[in-house]
C-alpha cells in the first residue's frame, strides 16, 4: 500500500498542495473479521483506513464515502458468538449504504451512451 501511494506522489499530477481529486467521488469500501471500532477490545488497531482516508481525502481532496463493515467472522467464530447481532446491524447498515452510494454514483455518471459493437 505504502509503495503505490508513493509513486502517486511522485506523479507530477498529484503534486503537494494540487488537490487533483477534489469534487471526484471515491468509495473505500473495508472489512474486518474483527472490531477495531470504539468499545471493541482492538479499538484503534486499524492503521491502514485512517491512512487511506488521509491520502486520498486530505491530501489529494477527494469526496471519500467509506463504507466499513466489521465483525464479518462473528457468524462463524464461536468466540464472538456474543456479536452476532451487532455483526447483523453492521452488514444491514454497510448494504444500505452501498446500495445509497452506488445509486448517488450512477447519478453523477449521467446518461449512458449506446456502446458500438
Amino acid at each position: 500500500m505504502g509503495q503505490e501511494t508513493n509513486m502517486l506522489c511522485t506523479d507530477p499530477r498529484f503534486a503537494p498542495r494540487t488537490y487533483p481529486l477534489t469534487g471526484k467521488p471515491i468509495t473505500l469500501i473495508t472489512a474486518c473479521g474483527g472490531g477495531t471500532s470504539p468499545g471493541t477490545p482492538q479499538q484503534g488497531w486499524d492503521h491502514s483506513v485512517p491512512y487511506l482516508l488521509h491520502t486520498f481525502g486530505t491530501i489529494f481532496g477527494g469526496d471519500i464515502t467509506h463504507i466499513d463493515t466489521q465483525l464479518t467472522r462473528a457468524d462463524h467464530s464461536p468466540a464472538m458468538a456474543h456479536l452476532r447481532q451487532k455483526a447483523v446491524e453492521l452488514r444491514t447498515q454497510s448494504r444500505t449504504l452501498a446500495r445509497e452510494t452506488g445509486t448517488k454514483l450512477v447519478s453523477c455518471a449521467g446518461p449512458r451512451t449506446k456502446s458500438i459493437a
